[in-house]
């Protein structure tokens, strides 16, 4: 059923119709910038009325994020603690534990990443990337939330021009020491299957090097899924590799 309203209401974007980014209801006109059934509202530039859930993030091309020092564990505090003994029987109360940290710590990256965790396994596609588009505007640490968007981007809305566009994004934010090595992970694997495996190689030597307890990668079907992915919009996506590549290598990321 889910799916089906979110395909009736792509169908409805194209006709002009748009939808508030967080509640995804209709809104009066399409130069809205208030939901009137949430109250929500997205008068800056990074948050804006979607067409369809894609349109979550149309400026994210001209934004630079850059991660802050930010050293604290998910042990440190009693709500997430409690929160990992309810991450697979009870997702909603996990959520909810993980939303009332986000309100002490409003500038800690974990809880959001956490609730989208939470809200995407719950089939909520839509809140599982609007908590993340939150914690950007107000996280210390930002790479890897952009991370983690950039795999919602890839794999539930299956937008190849996002999801590259953040995992870069991700990758361009870690300001040494590097932190996050899934970013690198994915950017790698979609080199490797966008026919750049010398840069895909050097970007797995690093994600290896950050996670620094032996071997890591992507599960065989992960790397199948996004070798699917990129097949089914090849010519785009080496052209979006090559174009990051060059920013990325510009700035020494690749090294």
């Amino acid at each position: 059923m889910k799916k089906l309203v979110t395909f009736w209401r792509q169908i409805l974007s194209y006709i002009g119709i748009k939808f508030c980014p967080y509640c995804g209801r209709e809104l009066r006109t399409n130069k809205s910038k208030q939901c009137s059934y949430c109250y929500k509202s997205w008068h800056n530039n990074l948050v804006s009325p979607s067409s369809g859930i894609k349109g979550l993030l149309p400026n994210i091309k001209n934004k630079e994020f850059h991660d802050k020092k930010d050293s604290r564990q998910p042990e440190e505090f009693d709500l997430l603690v409690s929160a990992k003994t309810f991450a697979s029987d009870n997702r909603n109360e996990f959520i909810n534990l993980c939303n009332e940290q986000i309100i002490l710590t409003p500038d800690y990256d974990l809880p959001y990443i956490w609730v989208s965790n939470g809200q995407n396994a719950l089939g909520n596609t839509n809140d599982s990337i609007t908590i993340l588009i939150k914690g950007l505007g107000c996280c210390k640490k930002l790479s890897g939330i952009l991370n983690k968007l950039g795999e919602r981007y890839l794999f539930e809305i299956i937008d190849i021009e996002l999801s590259i566009t953040l995992f870069s994004k991700a990758i361009m934010a870690q300001e040494p020491p590097r932190s996050d090595h899934v970013s690198y992970l994915y950017f790698a694997y979609i080199c490797i299957y966008s026919d750049y495996g010398n840069a895909g190689k050097k970007a797995l030597k690093i994600a290896r090097k950050i996670y620094g307890l032996g071997d890591i990668d992507l599960d065989n079907k992960t790397q199948f899924d996004i070798k699917t992915i990129i097949e089914s919009d090849y010519k785009r996506c080496q052209s979006l590799v090559i174009h990051f590549l060059q920013i990325l290598i510009e700035q020494n990321r690749l090294d």
